[in-house]
């Protein structure tokens, strides 16, 4: 009780104050542009979630390769300059993918891609190696396959969603996260 009677007067100093904010709206205001329609919005990040073997993996390597070269699959894109980032797979297995997946979109099927293959390790032991290629190839879209192989713990805990955050925070990049 004690404790409560100095802090008292401040939490009914803190409890009168008005936090609403009235602003006018913006009639001009446009919607959200997506370089990825429904997926991935301009100046964000978006995580792609399922059960495992699901195809995950498979349609975000779609995508990637769509976005990268401005090819309309399932969604329409915008054309951006992509890094894959291979955290589960061996390299022959992606090269083998991203060749089929390039036939489905009406593209060569030898027409590369960027990749960081790193099986099985941890994001954080190859985040220097990204932000140099990211600076280098000027990317602009970032795909993680798979947050769950990054080796920064459990993804329950707050702590590692701020460093996944941390990690990741390049400036100007998008992020499609599996």
């Amino acid at each position: 009780a004690i404790i409560n009677r100095p802090s008292a007067p401040v939490k009914e100093s803190l409890d009168a104050l008005d936090i609403v904010d009235a602003s006018e709206p913006d009639p001009d205001a446009r919607p959200a542009e997506f370089i990825i329609e429904g997926y991935l919005v301009e100046g964000g990040g978006s995580i792609l979630f399922g059960l495992p073997g699901r195809g995950k993996s498979q349609f975000a390597l779609y995508l990637a390769i769509a976005v990268d070269a401005g090819v309309a699959g399932v969604a329409k894109v915008r054309q951006r300059r992509v890094l894959y980032i291979n955290l589960e797979r061996s390299k022959s297995s992606m090269q083998s993918r991203t060749a089929r997946l390039n036939v489905c979109l009406g593209l060569d099927s030898h027409r590369p891609l960027r990749f960081v293959h790193a099986r099985g390790q941890g994001l954080a032991t190859i985040l220097r190696r990204i932000k140099k290629a990211v600076k280098d190839h000027g990317v602009e879209v970032v795909v993680l396959d798979s947050i769950s192989r990054g080796g920064f713990g459990d993804l329950n805990a707050n702590q590692v969603g701020n460093a996944w955050i941390d990690a990741i925070g390049f400036r100007r990049v998008l992020y499609l996260l599996i």
